[in-house]
């Protein structure tokens, strides 16, 4: 079976011109996580700190959701392990 597949701007397109190539389902189901993020990702004049973060963030999104589609645990452990990076370039 051939999936559909998107390319997703991993910390919004005002923060970084990294893309990863996503299934559509992934694709909806990370951007809509976004929309939960913190206000400013999508903000164009955020701080080199602010934007770093958001690329973590997103990298973070891509480990839950390869956790939630394989169940394997070591992706889950991979998010979680950035959430005090993510909160300290917030920090900074």
């Amino acid at each position: 079976m051939l999936h559909r597949l998107e390319n997703h701007h991993i910390a919004g397109r005002f923060n970084s011109e990294i893309t990863v190539t996503l299934c559509v389902d992934c694709h909806i189901h990370i951007s809509i996580r976004q929309l939960l993020w913190n206000e400013a990702w999508n903000s164009k004049n955020n701080t080199e700190n602010l934007k770093s973060s958001f690329i973590l963030q997103g990298i973070q999104e891509i480990f839950i959701e390869k956790h939630f589609k394989t169940g394997i645990r070591d992706y889950r452990l991979l998010a979680d392990s950035l959430s005090s990076t993510i909160k300290r370039y917030r920090e900074m």
